[in-house]
């Protein structure tokens, strides 16, 4: 081996030693998420925090459901110091409505605004039954994991990671893909996903929350971004 050889070596091994102290890798810990339930009608549409949680932290607030599958909630973004408002149909998985705070701005956060939203989409002031895995009912017992962590394409740093919820160790079911983006900190996305679930207070379907850790591409510090998907607890299980 030849000087020039062991120079680059030397070299490689001492920016690998700088950049681990300057850049130690993030802990994601619980203070890092949030999740609470407020009937709608008891929420205070004209806040612009996030009532008093830690800076870093990434709420997310259950404001009510409907009969027929659909879920209401808002996230708030703490490093953008945004809040999104959702209504998730949970048999399909699709976003039937949502609002970003700018736009509540701009109605002046009416009451009229939100009887109207939610009027339309049928959702009641009840915000379900909030807790962690693993989730018994019915002599089952329910839980999550993700599996199959691919790229999206060859040429993109975005993965998709199939989400799965296993009941009695005996059969389980595919809920959907979430994305999530690897960074140096992250070579194992899958093993560090974090699950939480809302039990509807009408149907047997529970609201799956899924908590996908990464790191700010600018900041390099860690959050988890929030997937919400939903889960029938009798069928397609096989």
């Amino acid at each position: 081996m030849n000087n020039r050889i062991l120079i680059i070596i030397y070299t490689i091994l001492i920016i690998s030693n700088v950049y681990s102290q300057v850049s130690p890798v993030p802990e994601f810990s619980d203070r890092l998420f949030s999740i609470t339930g407020i009937s709608y009608n008891n929420y205070d549409f004209s806040l612009a925090n996030n009532y008093g949680l830690p800076s870093d932290c990434q709420p997310i607030t259950i404001l009510g459901w409907s009969r027929d599958g659909n879920i209401f909630y808002q996230t708030f973004m703490s490093f953008y110091g945004s809040r999104t408002y959702y209504i998730k149909n949970l048999v399909t998985d699709e976003i039937i409505w949502r609002g970003d705070y700018r736009d509540f701005e701009r109605t002046n956060f009416s009451q009229a605004f939100i009887s109207e939203i939610v009027n339309r989409f049928n959702i009641e002031p009840n915000a379900g039954i909030i807790g962690e895995f693993p989730y018994r009912w019915n002599n089952y017992t329910y839980e999550c994991f993700g599996a199959n962590e691919r790229r999206e394409s060859p040429n993109l740093d975005r993965l998709l990671i199939d989400i799965l919820i296993r009941r009695n160790q005996s059969s389980q079911k595919k809920l959907n893909s979430v994305y999530a983006y690897r960074s140096w900190a992250l070579n194992n996305i899958t093993d560090n996903l974090r699950f939480r679930y809302v039990r509807s207070p009408f149907e047997n379907r529970i609201a799956v929350i899924v908590l996908i850790p990464q790191i700010h591409s600018e900041f390099d510090y860690p959050y988890y971004e929030i997937e919400v998907l939903g889960c029938h607890l009798n069928t397609g299980f096989n």
